[in-house]
């Protein structure tokens, strides 16, 4: 099974690491042999959000998706 785990941020510098902590820890509760990947999408923080998500050890592989511009029109996801 392959489970991707998205997590928006901006300027979480402060609450991050936990909430990737307690993701990391639920996905090997309950899913010890999947295919996980936590990731962040982190929407131009101006703090160390993204470094300190990074730097978050994790049993799971994590990524980082930087989003420097946001779209100029209503995005809806069906």
């Amino acid at each position: 099974m392959k489970i991707v785990v998205i997590i928006p941020s901006l300027n979480e510098e402060d609450s991050i690491s936990k909430i990737v902590q307690v993701i990391d820890q639920g996905l090997l509760k309950y899913y010890p042999n999947s295919d996980s990947l936590i990731l962040n999408v982190d929407s131009n923080s101006q703090d160390k959000t993204v470094e300190t998500f990074t730097n978050t050890s994790t049993y799971f592989p994590k990524g980082a998706l930087l989003i420097n511009q946001f779209p100029k029109e209503k995005v809806q996801i069906f």
